[in-house]
């Protein structure tokens, strides 16, 4: 989740962006501790007040480091699986449990939600096999093509690749009636597959 103690000063790499003043500015890191340093640093030199949007994967604003951003963070555009604040079967409730359970400063976020699908993941396949696992095969048979309604919405093994089919949601940081801060859904991309290997680009190919 990217500790502490690996994270670089970001201020030399973000300070010559912001003097090429490019039309965006995209961001990928590890999630967490370096999610939380790209927003000071993007904060700290102004970048937003320059004219200098930021976009990036939603590994940019965890929901569990995002209420502990500053209003830096505020404007950010993500593409993402999981929000917090997405209106789906359930979520509500989770987010309420989890709150129950961790603390009100405490928040699920995409890899919690992957989490409960991969739980129910693994129930289908237990119920569908009458608890019989030897066989790696028919594991594996039994999740093609599994369909699950989960707090993230609807997700899908693709048959073919066995990689998850599942919505992809544009997302902008706003400030919430009560303070914190939070996402408005923008755009919602229903049931995308893994382009590399739907296009067959690069080593996806192969």
């Amino acid at each position: 989740m990217g500790s502490p103690a690996l994270v670089p000063d970001f201020t030399p790499f973000f300070q010559r962006v912001k003097d090429e003043h490019p039309d965006c500015f995209y961001v990928f890191v590890p999630s967490g501790s370096h999610a939380a340093a790209v927003m000071k640093t993007y904060g700290d030199l102004g970048m937003r007040q320059a004219g200098v949007p930021l976009i990036g994967p939603e590994d940019l604003i965890p929901d569990h480091e995002l209420a502990r951003m500053s209003d830096a963070a505020v404007g950010l555009i993500v593409t993402a699986s999981y929000a917090d604040d997405l209106d789906t079967p359930g979520n509500k409730e989770f987010v309420n449990n989890w709150h129950e359970a961790y603390g009100s400063n405490s928040y699920p976020d995409y890899m919690s939600a992957a989490a409960m699908d991969t739980m129910a993941g693994i129930f289908h396949v237990i119920k569908t096999l009458r608890g019989n696992l030897e066989d790696g095969d028919k594991v594996i048979d039994a999740l093609k093509g599994w369909k699950h309604e989960g707090f993230r919405g609807p997700i899908e093994i693709d048959a073919q690749t066995r990689d998850v089919i599942q919505n992809e949601n544009v997302e902008e940081v706003i400030k919430k009636p009560d303070g914190k801060l939070g996402v408005k859904l923008l755009q919602t991309y229903p049931q995308v597959k893994d382009e590399c290997k739907v296009l067959k680009l690069g080593r996806c190919g192969s």
